[in-house]
């Protein structure tokens, strides 16, 4: 196997046409020049120059080498370019969410400062969601109330509240808040098991030492909020998922201290990547 010492001796001596030139080119002396060449030749049984005169020429052999060293040249090249840090805009980015609704904000912030980027989102719960950050299937994620690891670099995007979603014509609609006591006295809609909201709406629950009336247990958000609008019981969110809803009334839920906080997730290790530099830069922008 060729060493790398030995390629460049002989791209140098292909370049130059002397063992002298070749020497200056690359600050050796001629005695190790010839080394280098006399060893790639032994090594390779192959013969790759011949005296032309008072210079050296390429053999076929020699020629097809040129032709693979600079070859090789050019991909070591690529590779310093794709590895050499940037300023640049990357040119796609892959987030994981676990909810649309934060995440678009922060999308929609990275479009101003990079109109052209492609970005595909990866939307599941909290579970997954973290699962996608830890496996690197992700360049970055969007998730609520996440647990500390010292692996992780975390950016607060937006705090929010929860809020009942009580169908129209429920018998607590008129109200303006309510409490847990209160909605516990009549049937819920909850998120599957892994859910964030769920999660915390298990705790208020808890903290009261009140056992909720479970009308269903469905897997999305969407899920809920149709099961909701169709009457089947009192489901969960927060504010910025709620919209301007026509078809049941969100009303904040008091007394609990839970609330809502969506976070843009990172390894450490992925700091300096051009699309988590760009999605930091947005999420100054999004929370100044």
């Amino acid at each position: 196997m060729p060493t790398n010492a030995q390629l460049r001796a002989f791209f140098a001596l292909a370049s130059e046409g002397s063992f002298q030139a070749a020497a200056d080119k690359l600050r050796l002396t001629q005695p190790a020049v010839s080394i280098q060449i006399r060893n790639l030749e032994q090594e390779s049984a192959r013969v790759l120059f011949r005296r032309k005169g008072q210079t050296l020429a390429l053999t076929p052999d020699g020629e097809a080498l040129l032709l693979k060293v600079q070859e090789l040249q050019t991909i070591e090249a690529d590779i310093a370019r794709f590895l050499a840090p940037t300023n640049e805009h990357p040119e796609r980015i892959i987030l994981a969410a676990d909810g649309p609704h934060v995440v678009l904000d922060l999308i929609a912030a990275c479009k101003v400062l990079a109109p052209q980027v492609q970005i595909d989102i990866q939307l599941g719960n909290a579970q997954t969601t973290w699962d996608a950050l830890m496996a690197l299937n992700a360049d970055a994620v969007v998730m609520a109330n996440p647990v500390e690891d010292p692996h992780v670099a975390a950016h607060d995007l937006s705090c929010q509240n929860l809020q009942a979603w009580v169908p129209n014509h429920h018998i607590l609609s008129h109200h303006t808040q309510l409490t847990v006591q209160q909605i516990s006295e009549h049937p819920v809609v909850f998120r599957e098991i892994g859910s964030n909201t769920q999660r915390i709406v298990d705790t208020a629950f808890e903290k009261q030492n009140l056992t909720p009336q479970l009308a269903l247990r469905i897997g999305s958000r969407e899920g809920v909020r149709e099961a909701v609008t169709r009457g089947l019981g009192i489901g969960f969110g927060f504010d910025r998922e709620t919209g301007s809803e026509t078809e049941f009334r969100a009303i904040p839920v008091t007394g609990q201290s839970q609330t809502n906080t969506d976070k843009l997730l990172y390894l450490h290790q992925m700091k300096d990547s051009p699309a988590v530099r760009l999605l930091t830069k947005a999420a100054a922008e999004l929370t100044r």
